[in-house]
């Protein structure tokens, strides 16, 4: 699905909840990243919290827990590498956004990126999935 098709069906259900540009800036800069386009493009519309019945990290600097604080925490404590995101952890699980393959990895918290983690080729694929699934829940 097009991005501009997700904008409409996100916008639709829960309006435009964008991120302000100078965030995305500041992920980037203070993760020492470069975002994927899908992810900023996203981020235009949608700033995290509940969908798909998970509770993403929000990507404004403004709420908390924030996916920026989230990452530095992960690559203290356990050593994460840099080429991942942390969006989202939940139950026993670890949802990462891989900025070097444009992954998404969807892990059990005891055993990080295992054969048996759940995996979209892009954030893109990741959201849709997630919305549609919200918006199937919601029916």
């Amino acid at each position: 699905m097009l991005i501009a098709e997700l904008k409409q069906i996100y916008e639709n259900f829960y309006g435009n909840q964008g991120t302000d540009f100078n965030d995305i800036l500041y992920i980037e800069k203070r993760l020492g990243i470069k975002l994927p386009n899908d992810f900023k493009e996203i981020a235009r519309f949608y700033s995290g919290g509940l969908l798909g019945d998970i509770e993403h990290y929000s990507i404004s600097m403004d709420s908390e827990p924030n996916l920026v604080n989230k990452t530095l925490e992960l690559r203290e404590n356990i050593n994460l590498d840099n080429r991942y995101i942390v969006l989202a952890e939940p139950a026993e699980s670890i949802i990462f956004l891989d900025i070097e393959s444009y992954n998404v990895i969807w892990c059990d918290s005891t055993d990080l990126f295992s054969d048996n983690s759940d995996k979209w080729n892009s954030y893109q694929d990741f959201f849709s999935y997630l919305l549609l699934e919200d918006i199937e829940m919601q029916s």
